[in-house]
């Protein structure tokens, strides 16, 4: 029974530190991290034990075996990993506290009411992760929408900049040609765009076969 209630405790523990690396809880998951080992340590001492019956055949055999797993109850109900010498009064106090709870009907009702209110305490811990994990979410979303906006303002900077530039580009070319007195004509059949001096009427270009193509105005502007 004891190496069931470690095993258990051991894929609970593995997944506060799971919950702490998430949360960047660092105290915390070094805490977790020792836990999961004294749960380790635990299960290969009783799996051992369990495979040499000898270990329950002696009184001082069967002494050694329940004080290990009072001291492992202990550290796990109050999360205790000092020294062994620095815990003897309290893993005594602990354990004259089971025999009671365990061997009275007070006892019994305020274990009860103990496992009601840890109960209480993990979902309070698992809403709690949850909130932090919605929270971080959420920030995460409104951060993705403020990065999406601003590329959404630099896109349009550089779109109207770019149009402003071709503008540009268009109206000094036609205050060139105004210059120099030339009009902008197209080849019907090509769509090939000249600069004609106006006092050239009726401009056209030479086609392959020696033919002429009339030019048409360009009528845009």
């Amino acid at each position: 029974m004891a190496l069931g209630v470690a095993q258990q405790r051991l894929s609970l523990s593995q997944n506060m530190v799971g919950m702490a690396q998430q949360i960047g809880d660092q105290q915390n998951l070094q805490l977790c991290q020792a836990e999961y080992q004294m749960h380790q340590s635990v299960i290969a001492q009783l799996q051992e034990i369990l495979s040499n019956n000898s270990s329950f055949e002696t009184e001082s055999g069967r002494q050694q075996v329940s004080a290990l797993i009072n001291e492992y109850n202990y550290r796990s109900d109050t999360r205790d990993l000092r020294p062994a010498d620095q815990i003897q009064q309290k893993l005594s106090e602990y354990v004259a506290y089971q025999t009671w709870k365990a061997g009275t009907p007070q006892g019994q009702q305020a274990h009860q009411a103990g496992m009601a209110s840890i109960q209480a305490q993990g979902d309070a811990r698992t809403a709690r992760h949850n909130q932090n994990m919605a929270d971080r979410q959420a920030q995460a979303a409104s951060h993705n929408n403020r990065m999406a906006d601003m590329q959404a303002q630099s896109d349009a900077r550089n779109a109207n900049w770019s149009a402003g530039q071709t503008s540009n580009y268009e109206q000094h070319q036609r205050n060139t040609h105004a210059i120099y007195n030339e009009y902008q004509y197209n080849d019907p059949n090509t769509g090939q765009g000249y600069w004609v001096p106006m006092e050239n009427q009726n401009p056209a270009v030479v086609n392959p076969d020696g033919s002429y193509t009339e030019l048409e105005p360009y009528s845009s502007y």
